[in-house]
């Protein structure tokens, strides 16, 4: 049993979806609605806009629903509860955005390189008790690495007894 059914609630289109159907539904009412955010959105910095903006550029290249409703059901399996499962995901994410900018599509637009995050995390030196802004928050990318950097030994303390 996955997540959602634990809620009381399915997180993706309806569970007897399988073949056409399922094809049918993301197609024309999944990704139409997901496009709509960026009409309803109040601005371009929120998350409705940039949802819009997102589903604006995509297209459903998976034709099986048989296959499709593999990938659902896996997805839905995910757990992001603990920091290094976050961390994992944020990674995954991050490297369909990089191929995506790698293929010629606006995706990687939006992309920064880990590298670079480490390195401006380096620069900015962020310490405890900071906001630590990321304007983006594609990946959160800005916001783990500054965890990752402020997790080291030297900001925890200890003491004796």
């Amino acid at each position: 049993m996955g997540r959602a059914e634990e809620q009381g609630r399915h997180a993706g289109p309806p569970p007897g979806l399988t073949g056409d159907d399922l094809v049918e539904f993301v197609d024309d009412r999944l990704f139409p609605y997901l496009r709509k955010f960026t009409e309803k959105a109040s601005g371009p910095n929120t998350i409705e806009y940039k949802i819009g903006e997102i589903f604006g550029e995509i297209k459903n290249k998976i034709q099986s629903g048989h296959n499709l409703r593999e990938i659902i059901d896996h997805i839905d399996e995910l757990r992001s509860r603990s920091q290094t499962e976050k961390h994992e995901l944020s990674h995954l994410y991050e490297a369909k955005i990089r191929n995506m900018g790698n293929a010629g599509r606006n995706g990687g637009e939006y992309y920064t390189p880990r590298p670079l995050i480490r390195a401006i995390i380096r620069v900015v030196q962020p310490e405890l008790g900071q906001r630590i802004y990321d304007g983006a928050v594609g990946s959160a990318g800005f916001l783990c690495e500054s965890f990752e950097y402020m997790n080291f030994d030297r900001f925890r303390t200890t003491t004796a007894a």
